[in-house]
């Protein structure tokens, strides 16, 4: 039983840190395109 708790508590906190990780990404990707588009409107100005 203790082995099956073990891997219970292991992969848990294995998730734990890929959410963290996930979120992390997500907030670059945001953040990325949020300066994608920053930098395409920035751009239409300057063209006209």
């Amino acid at each position: 039983m203790y082995i099956i708790y073990e891997l219970k508590t292991t992969i848990h906190s294995n998730v734990k840190q890929n959410v963290s990780l996930m979120k992390n990404m997500i907030l670059i990707l945001a953040l990325s395109v949020t300066l994608l588009l920053n930098h395409i409107k920035y751009q239409s100005i300057f063209n006209k």
